[in-house]
C-alpha cells in the first residue's frame, strides 16, 4: 500500500493506493481511496512493430457524480500516461 497527500481542486486529500495486479511489462492496476473516493485503474503495454508500444489505460470512478472532478482526475490520468510515455522514450519533462 502507498499512502498518498495529494491536491486535488485546492484541496488536501489523505489517501491510499494498493497496487492490485503486476505483470511486469504487460499490464499494472491499482485500488486507489482518496477521501471518499474510490477509483480503480489499469494500465496495459502491448508491443508494436518497430520498438513502440501501446499503452492503454482505463479508470473506473464509480461514484463520482462531479463533472469538474471528473475532469480533474482525467487530466491526472493523462499527465500519469505522458510521464509514462516519457519514462519508456527518455524523453521526460516536469
Amino acid at each position: 500500500m502507498i499512502k498518498r497527500h495529494i491536491t486535488r481542486l485546492g484541496r488536501v486529500v489523505d489517501g491510499e493506493m494498493t497496487i492490485t495486479e503486476f505483470d511486469r511489462d504487460r499490464a499494472f492496476a491499482v485500488e486507489i481511496h482518496d477521501g471518499p473516493a474510490t477509483l480503480f485503474g489499469r494500465t496495459t503495454f502491448t508491443d508494436l512493430a518497430g520498438d513502440r508500444t501501446s499503452i492503454d489505460v482505463k479508470v473506473d470512478e464509480p461514484a463520482i457524480e462531479d463533472p469538474e472532478l471528473g475532469r480533474a482526475i482525467e487530466q491526472l490520468m493523462q499527465r500519469s500516461v505522458d510521464n509514462i510515455a516519457g519514462m519508456l522514450t527518455g524523453d521526460q519533462s516536469d
